[in-house]
């Protein structure tokens, strides 16, 4: 997908334009759930698992979704949580505390990743849903942290992005805007 933001004319080398797959919509754009994409994203999990209620409890869908919230819809981070549950526990159906951990490990990888230098560009992305075009430095940069899924995009009509849910809270992002930080 970044190398979308290197070059326009990407789509005349392979004589189409690039295929751009968004996340699953599980939120729009002011944070609100979007029910439909939570439940396709479940259906993803349910389709990995015989039995879902034998891994999560009698309550599989309410168990799976502090997962789905937290990749922000993108599905390889869903299932990357769920082998990670799969091959670290011992006892099922896993304890939310077991989730929340398994997520905390997660999101720890994406904080690690996050520079100061970043910090400002994700602010920006965070409140405008946009793609920087102040700069081709701003651009590429963008592209960077895009490709390393910090930014993710969204379409639902016209494509817009946001910050992995993952990253906010970052302790980069917390040094620089404190209690603002996205």
């Amino acid at each position: 997908m970044w190398l979308r933001f290197r070059t326009a004319q990407l789509g005349s080398v392979f004589a189409r334009e690039p295929l751009t797959l968004p996340m699953v919509k599980i939120h729009d754009r002011d944070g609100n759930d979007f029910v439909a994409g939570l439940d396709k994203m479940y259906k993803l999990v349910a389709c990995r698992l015989e039995k879902p209620e034998q891994i999560f409890g009698q309550d599989p869908v309410a168990a799976v979704r502090p997962i789905l919230t937290a990749t922000g819809g993108y599905p390889r981070d869903v299932l990357r949580i769920l082998r990670n549950l799969l091959q670290n526990e011992e006892q099922f159906p896993v304890s939310a505390a077991r989730i929340e951990r398994a997520i905390k490990n997660v999101r720890q990888t994406y904080h690690d990743i996050i520079l100061r230098t970043d910090a400002e560009l994700l602010n920006e992305i965070a409140r405008t849903h946009r793609i920087p075009t102040a700069d081709r430095d701003r651009l590429r940069q963008f592209g960077q942290l895009f490709a390393r899924y910090l930014i993710l995009a969204y379409r639902n009509g016209d494509e817009w992005f946001d910050l992995h849910p993952m990253v906010r809270g970052a302790p980069a992002l917390m040094d620089q805007f404190g209690d603002a930080a996205p």
